[in-house]
């Protein structure tokens, strides 16, 4: 096996880290005190840590008022603060329908189910598009005008197996037309696509994972809550304010922040966004789809590989592509680059099987790369004559 590894499957988990991320967490951990949880200079640095941590993303997010940024311990953990929390302060509840594309990952799929078995809402898809697109826009009003109004739309900002990226000028519109709630879930887009949280008022719930575009490290990711939304707790705990009080407290962070934070994994975070600020967001989506580009100009004649669910050269997508290979199953493919070149790609489902129904291929999976901010060109040269290698192999 090849030692060193050649990595394409950052729709993931982005790798490597820039190296301000690391130090940012071994930094952390080597002045760790506990923030709200004494007085003296530890827990007075941490307290300080964590508030430059939640304004400087916040910032970046346009979100005004920075106390609506709860930190989680990332995007499935976001989902489900969200949907349990609805439950809990009545605003979703037994017979209410949820909108979702058919793309959704099961972060959103298997929480909704969850609650569609136990609280008996309604789970209701939204068809693609004829065009490829993600969302029908003729069935999403005739959906949005039914009786009674769905309590929510949980959306993802792009889909994780085909890159196809949600119509968001388009759809918002609609769903603020209808007074429905929209929870987006931008565990792919976020670092990618930069979203206005506070120019757009019809996102009403925004998710995104620490541990992709946004290069931070795993375990950590973000919820922010708009103004006028209320989640009821689904767990309590210390907070380190009003412990006086046996409830838990009435305001935000704190509310949904119970227990001892993850204080390091929210300093990488921090140092992670601050990395893609840096940068420049635009310039990370433009150089990752020239890599993409690449990937498709070399792979154009190999009848062997079909790309699935999108364009090739369409620009408007993520930089990642799901395939099939002639001859060979995903998993044989994703095994060969491993083994034999060090290449790592993402075979299977892609913990996203309603995708895969729309692309039929749900039964065999499909193999994906997803490119990142740290790939080169020679790598995918790498990758395209290893590609090519496998077809000398005999099925």
């Amino acid at each position: 096996m090849t030692e060193s590894i050649t990595y394409f499957d950052n729709a993931s988990t982005s790798y490597p880290k820039p190296d301000e991320v690391y130090s940012a967490c071994d930094k952390y951990l080597r002045v760790a005190g506990n923030p709200g949880r004494g007085a003296h200079r530890l827990a007075y640095q941490a307290a300080r840590t964590y508030f430059e941590s939640r304004e400087l993303i916040a910032n970046y997010l346009g979100i005004v008022d920075t106390s609506r940024l709860v930190f989680t311990s990332g995007c499935t953990q976001s989902i489900a603060l969200v949907i349990s929390g609805m439950l809990g302060s009545g605003a979703l509840k037994s017979g209410d329908s949820v909108l979702v594309t058919s793309f959704e990952h099961n972060a959103v799929m298997r929480t909704l189910a969850y609650h569609e078995r136990v609280d008996e809402i309604k789970v209701v898809t939204v068809p693609p598009g004829a065009d490829g697109t993600m969302v029908d826009l003729v069935a999403l009003r005739r959906l949005l005008s039914a009786h009674p109004t769905p309590a929510l739309a949980a959306f993802t900002r792009a889909s994780n197996v085909t890159g196809v990226v949600l119509d968001l000028p388009a759809i918002a519109p609609l769903l603020k037309q209808y007074n429905v709630p929209l929870l987006l879930d931008a565990a792919q887009s976020a670092g990618l696509i930069h979203d206005d949280l506070g120019a757009d008022d019809a996102i009403s719930f925004y998710v995104a994972s620490g541990h992709k575009g946004f290069y931070g490290p795993p375990g950590v990711g973000l919820l922010y809550v708009r103004d006028g939304f209320e989640l009821d707790p689904p767990f309590c705990g210390g907070t380190g304010s009003r412990s006086e009080s046996l409830k838990m407290p009435d305001f935000l962070p704190d509310r949904l922040e119970p227990g001892t934070h993850a204080m390091h994994l929210a300093a990488g975070l921090a140092a992670g966004v601050q990395y893609v600020i840096d940068r420049g967001i635009d310039e990370i989506y433009s150089y990752e789809n020239s890599l993409m580009q690449r990937f498709f100009e070399a792979t154009a004649e190999l009848d062997f590989i079909e790309i699935k669910g999108r364009a090739p050269f369409d620009p408007g997508h993520l930089p990642l592509a799901s395939f099939t290979y002639k001859g060979h199953t995903a998993d044989r493919v994703a095994d060969w680059l491993d083994t034999g070149y060090g290449i790592a790609v993402r075979a299977g489902l892609h913990c996203a099987v309603t995708a895969h129904k729309v692309l039929n291929s749900e039964k065999t999976g499909l193999a994906r790369v997803s490119f990142g901010a740290f790939n080169t060109i020679e790598q995918v040269d790498k990758l395209v004559v290893a590609l090519k290698e496998l077809a000398k192999i005999p099925a």
